[in-house]
């Protein structure tokens, strides 16, 4: 079974916690969301816990810096799909957040796998534009772990919702 670790951040109060697969499938993730006090932002962190494995794999996720817009969904679904296919990026999905996007990955990298997985998100510049939020990839490859937020930020904006699945080709 994976865990991932969920962390709960209000106003510089942080708890955590992790969940199981189980809880993942049933619902578990809307019961803390619907739980949570205004300010409160949940996010996954990308090492997970699996049984019998001694190295932590991470879930592949990057956050995008590019604005929200149906030609940069479009773009940026072709981009990963074309990483996908290269064999450089695990199939996953696309997300849009309030202002911008969120991909998660299906598969587990490997520690080295993870660090090799960020490190070309920052150097993957096609049409010779960043789209990845380097600055977040900076701090991630520091802190060793990847992490993005699952609920809304502010209220009323919405919670990051799946706009598409990149398959592999």
């Amino acid at each position: 079974m994976a865990k991932s670790n969920w962390s709960l951040k209000n106003h510089g109060v942080i708890g955590g916690a992790s969940l199981c697969r189980n809880d993942v499938l049933t619902d578990g993730i809307g019961c803390l969301i619907s739980s949570m006090g205004e300010g409160q932002m949940l996010t996954i962190h990308s090492p997970v816990s699996v049984f019998q494995h001694r190295e932590r794999p991470h879930i592949p996720m990057l956050d995008f810096k590019i604005l929200r817009s149906e030609e940069n969904s479009k773009l940026l679904a072709a981009c990963l799909a074309e990483r996908v296919a290269a064999g450089s990026l695990p199939k996953g999905v696309l997300l849009e957040t309030e202002r911008s996007y969120h991909y998660y990955g299906f598969g587990l990298l490997t520690e080295k796998e993870w660090r090799r997985f960020m490190a070309e998100s920052l150097v993957y510049t096609p049409a010779g534009a960043h789209l990845v939020d380097c600055r977040w990839v900076g701090w991630r490859l520091l802190y060793g772990a990847a992490a993005l937020r699952l609920n809304e930020k502010n209220p009323g904006l919405g919670v990051p919702t799946v706009i598409c699945e990149i398959p592999e080709r």
